[in-house]
């Protein structure tokens, strides 16, 4: 067993929900306001799907420069970069660096390449 010390993906860390105000003065269930929780890596890592693992490592290690991606990968890595953590093991084991790598690293070529396939098509008077 390999317990380790992180800091609480419900509330990032804080110990309190702002939006859950009204429950407790916004106490965080998940730490118990304390922002930091224990778990057991190990156990942890076995009910991650290995594929989702794979995924998420290759994601959080890949270099920023020298990737080309198609428009249809990027748009399955954003898919999976915002649904990594309904998997709860997930969640918990990995927290928000994922997502941060994503968006770090693909989320300004996404966003660039989206804007030139829905940019409108201007007709010679001006008018769309």
């Amino acid at each position: 067993m390999t317990n380790e010390v992180r800091k609480c993906g419900k509330c990032a860390g804080s110990g309190n929900l702002s939006w859950a105000s009204h429950v407790e003065n916004g106490r965080c269930f998940a730490c118990d306001g304390v922002g930091t929780v224990t778990i057991d890596t190990i156990r942890t890592l076995g009910k991650i799907p290995t594929d989702m693992r794979v995924k998420c490592d290759w994601i959080i290690t890949t270099p920023k420069d020298g990737i080309t991606l198609s428009w249809d990968q990027l748009c399955r890595l954003r898919d999976f970069a915002h649904t990594y953590a309904m998997n709860a093991a997930c969640a918990d084991y990995y927290g928000d660096s994922v997502i941060n790598a994503y968006n770090d690293k693909f989320r300004a070529e996404f966003n660039r390449r989206q804007d030139l396939r829905w940019k409108p098509t201007v007709w010679a008077d001006g008018g769309l």
